[in-house]
């Protein structure tokens, strides 16, 4: 039996090989995934080393003679495998993930998922079945199913509690949110405390399943911090021709410390509205540029307004033992 990983010196660049189960090596020939590439009595190693491109593992025969291999998938349909055919493939895992010799899995890093982490995750759900540890991840890519290009969104996951959020948007007050109509379709990110996911994003990950959304304000009441929300279940957001809207069913609150209230009930069926692109509700005014932030507006007392600015928060809610911190707005998923 060779060892279980071997190591290849290219001028300055290093290649493992890792020991592989798969097919039996009459077969790999057959179907064209194996070529004889050296005569008798040739090293593992010299083996390896002229693997280039084209090739992705190396093996030697009974004879010493050394087979190229052009597909490394443990994917291929065989059975049995053969457990004494000793295949050697490049590291698999792809984007720097470290390939476990034991169990022969990858171990992905930076964001990727996948057998060989080869691809962003679907929904920040799956980052735990990949082994990330738990927490709040900032700017992940994210490439649901329904959605033809990857996006940037914000995830935080909770194994022991089995939740995992992804977060529509973050506002501490801090920004003039008057943003063009294209700003709030696509998204846009002032820091990592301060961002909207976009309106085509959050209709892609409606679409992938995200039903349902958190709204939640945390404020500050005589020195504590208390944490109102709302949630609602049965979200559906309509297209881009229908602005945007939404139907939502209201289904648990907690208003100690509140100060917006149910922001989204009310605008059910209403289209998104930003300042170059009004179609509120009101015939008289810009709700968006009164605002000075994009919503689904009614009408333009904006009293329920999580995007605006901290100055619009304290005109709307002046109270003096307490003020509004921070605004965010999440899909949950179980």
């Amino acid at each position: 039996m060779f060892v279980q990983t071997i190591r290849c010196d290219s001028g300055q660049q290093y290649t493992n090989f890792n020991k592989f189960i798969t097919c039996n090596l009459k077969l790999r020939v057959k179907n064209g995934w194996a070529q004889r590439k050296e005569d008798e009595n040739q090293s593992l190693v010299r083996c390896a080393a002229t693997c280039q491109d084209g090739c992705c593992g190396v093996n030697l025969d009974d004879n010493q003679v050394c087979y190229h291999h052009a597909n490394c998938t443990e994917r291929i349909q065989c059975s049995p495998r053969d457990l004494s055919f000793e295949l050697y493939v490049k590291n698999p895992c792809q984007h720097n993930g470290v390939w476990n010799e034991v169990r022969f899995t990858c171990k992905c890093t930076g964001g990727w998922v996948g057998d060989r982490c080869e691809r962003y995750p679907r929904n920040c759900k799956e980052m735990t079945l990949y082994g990330y540890e738990d927490g709040f991840q900032e700017r992940l890519v994210l490439h649901p199913e329904t959605s033809p290009q990857p996006f940037t969104a914000h995830c935080s996951y909770y194994r022991d509690r089995k939740e995992y959020f992804t977060y529509i948007l973050y506002n501490t007050g801090e920004y003039d949110n008057t943003m063009t109509w294209s700003d709030y379709v696509n998204g846009f990110e002032h820091d990592d405390t301060n961002y909207w996911i976009g309106l085509r994003n959050i209709k892609l990950l409606n679409d992938a399943g995200h039903t349902q959304v958190f709204l939640r304000v945390t404020v500050n009441v005589s020195g504590i911090s208390k944490l109102p929300y709302y949630s609602f279940t049965q979200f559906r957001m309509g297209s881009e021709e229908m602005g945007y809207d939404f139907t939502a069913v209201a289904s648990d609150n907690n208003t100690e410390g509140g100060v917006y209230g149910d922001c989204l009930t009310p605008v059910q069926g209403v289209p998104f509205s930003t300042a170059d692109h009004d179609r509120d509700l009101n015939t008289t005014g810009n709700c968006a540029r009164e605002g000075k932030a994009g919503w689904w507006f009614k009408t333009c007392d904006v009293g329920c307004n999580p995007l605006g600015p901290a100055s619009h928060w304290r005109m709307m809610h002046f109270n003096l033992d307490r003020s509004i911190l921070k605004t965010y707005m999440y899909f949950r998923d179980v």
